[in-house]
């Protein structure tokens, strides 16, 4: 069940339209995107102001492990000296002590937004702004919500908080030395490593970062790209964002042309799928 921060999050904070059907597209952005930030409730009355309040939202340094049953787990540490770990240490307390004490009691949503997202001004509308001027701004986007059950390891002193931290900085270090640095792609070039460091001081540095493993009970995938709008308003946006002369605008541009593309022909075959039946 998803919990009462997540629907007010969600309610409140992102204004989304369209859904991501297709599954491969979800755990692609899911995994390749580094932005996201994780929405973790307190302890909270039932109150929408006391809620929101209540949020507690930080970016988690998170490693995807997919070789699991179910839909896989999002493993992450930030720096103990931060808020954001207190809150979680404190939020801990609302469960009572047993083998899953250090499990929050509310899931927690984590939020990857796509590789580009931006502002849209009414002056790209080539055809409904000065036809009627009835335009408005608007942000178009794409994003990913995860929603799961979160454990802490927080215990310094912690077998298996050590086990856990250990594992996880080495798998992030090996994925972002590859997948991001590209080393160990090609000749000549090799990823670093934490066993390249001393490991009292590998040792040393653990104790002052906390982590978190986030089992996933549910994923869904939302976006806008002013898909719905009039062809030449389409047009517009393309135009408008490729002017930036940008790299994220260049991206921007093809977002909206290609999504333009899907929905005419996704809303081509709906026609076509009625006029049959009639």
């Amino acid at each position: 069940m998803r919990s009462p921060i997540a629907e007010t999050v969600e309610a409140t904070c992102c204004v989304m339209r369209y859904d991501i059907d297709k599954d491969e597209d979800i755990m692609a952005m899911r995994v390749t995107s580094e932005n996201y930030i994780v929405f973790m409730p307190k302890r909270y009355r039932r109150h929408t102001l006391k809620l929101l309040k209540e949020i507690r939202a930080y970016g988690v340094k998170r490693y995807f492990d997919g070789n699991i049953n179910g839909l896989g787990r999002l493993r992450g540490h930030i720096a103990r000296q931060n808020p954001q770990a207190k809150a979680i240490i404190e939020s801990r307390t609302a469960v009572s002590e047993s083998s899953t004490a250090n499990v929050l009691e509310h899931d927690v949503l984590v939020l990857f937004n796509g590789p580009v997202h931006h502002y849209v001004t009414p002056k790209f509308y080539k055809q409904t702004k000065p036809d009627t001027g009835k335009v408005v701004p608007t942000w178009d986007y794409e994003a990913v919500e995860v929603y799961g059950r979160a454990k802490v390891y927080y215990d310094a002193k912690s077998t298996e908080s050590g086990v856990f931290l250990a594992k996880q900085i080495s798998d992030l270090s090996d994925h972002m030395e590859t997948s991001i640095m590209g080393y160990g792609k090609t000749p000549g070039t090799y990823p670093w490593k934490v066993t390249d460091a001393p490991e009292r001081y590998i040792e040393l540095l653990s104790k002052n970062i906390i982590g978190m493993e986030i089992e996933i009970t549910s994923i869904a995938g939302r976006f806008k790209w002013s898909q719905e709008k009039p062809v030449k308003d389409r047009d517009g946006l393309v135009e408008g964002f490729k002017n930036l002369d940008t790299h994220d605008g260049a991206l921007l541009s093809d977002k909206v042309r290609d999504h333009a593309t899907l929905f005419d022909a996704k809303k081509a075959a709906s026609t076509q799928m009625t006029t049959i039946l009639k």
